[in-house]
């Protein structure tokens, strides 16, 4: 209800709680009571008129002591959720003591940076009291691609230990940039040739042909001013994998594919003509667990058709981040047992995907 009441205050401001009922088309008791139990969020005057406050200040603080997961990521930023992107002045992030952040993490944090950013607000992250993290993200590659506007605190490092030491790490593809258009070769190779090495010869083949794959498809869906970017970390513990993300801040598979989907996937067009959230989740699901969909209609497709049989015969995990969910597919010996959604996450451009292949 929140944004509903803000988007129409944003455009009427000074109304009294009758006439954003109206609006509405629900009783008035409902509002007033929101609107004063949300009096840090709203303004009143003398009349009962209510008003906007000015743009808010965000803080929010990282979990501290522990590896950050996925979920702690998601469940951190849908406070941002609360309110729209332009009643929104600045944000500051927080990376307390012991704060580890996994590179799944790592890549959906630098694309929601550079998100916000972009749109003129002012961001700024936080390290002081983690500057191993600080180091971790400049080793990976994060801040060549951070916007330039993000203030980074206790400073920027002047020097990137990506440029630095890149490619002598055997557990570690820095994080690299998909240029649109391209087939990205030497991205791929650098991918192929590190999982191979952290796995077993028997999968180059299809490890190459896997990230061709999806960084062509990421390449082929973003359509978007801000990099697109793709990276590697090998994880030990007590079930060590190779993680592998591929991120843009581009239309979404959803979006892209629609703009030929009648012509090209008329079964599909039939299925998902209506362009609802469930059915775009629907779609995207649909083209990666079966393959073969594209844009154009031919060539590679989604769902990685040909180097699947390969790849899933060990235990692995996707998932594929969209607008504001998530799809999560788990693979056992070449079986999908797993094929979770996620929904009302906070709104992210683009395609985030996350491949993790558990070493036996």
């Amino acid at each position: 209800m929140y944004k509903d009441i803000s988007r129409i205050l944003s455009m009427t401001p000074s109304i009294k709680g009758r006439e954003i009922a109206k609006q509405l088309g629900i009783p008035k008791s409902v509002v007033n009571s929101f609107l004063y139990k949300n009096i840090d969020k709203f303004s009143v005057d003398g009349d009962k008129k209510w008003s906007n406050l000015s743009k808010r200040f965000f803080e929010l603080v990282f979990p501290s002591d522990k590896w950050v997961t996925v979920r702690d990521f998601e469940n951190l930023i849908k406070e941002l959720g609360e309110t729209p992107v332009q009643d929104i002045e600045s944000v500051r992030f927080v990376i307390p003591s012991k704060c580890k952040i996994l590179l799944i993490v790592t890549s959906r944090f630098l694309s929601l940076l550079n998100q916000l950013s972009s749109q003129e607000i002012e961001i700024t992250i936080d390290f002081t009291a983690c500057k191993d993290t600080q180091s971790f993200f400049n080793r990976t590659g994060f801040y060549d691609f951070l916007h330039h506007r993000v203030c980074v605190l206790p400073e920027k490092p002047k020097e990137s230990l990506s440029e630095r030491f890149q490619g002598n790490s055997n557990t570690m593809v820095e994080l690299g940039k998909i240029e649109p258009s391209e087939r990205n070769k030497e991205l791929i190779v650098k991918l192929g040739d590190c999982f191979v090495h952290n796995s077993s010869a028997v999968y180059e083949l299809a490890a190459k042909t896997f990230f061709s794959e999806l960084i062509g498809n990421v390449s082929e869906h973003s359509e978007s001013p801000l990099p697109g970017f793709a990276g590697m970390q090998k994880y030990g513990g007590i079930k060590p994998h190779i993680q592998t993300v591929v991120s843009d801040s581009g239309k979404g598979i959803a979006a892209t594919l629609r703009t030929t989907l009648q012509e090209h996937h008329p079964k599909l067009y039939k299925k998902y003509t209506e362009r609802t959230t469930e059915n775009d989740l629907k779609l995207v699901r649909e083209a990666f667990t079966k393959g073969e969909v594209s844009r154009f209609g031919k060539g590679r497709g989604l769902g990685f058709k040909s180097s699947r049989e390969q790849a899933m015969k060990s235990y692995v995990k996707i998932s594929i981040r969209q607008l504001t969910y998530s799809i999560e597919l788990e693979y056992r010996d070449g079986e999908l047992v797993s094929n979770d959604v996620i929904q009302d996450l906070y709104s992210l451009d683009g395609t985030h995907i996350c491949f993790d292949f558990y070493i036996d």
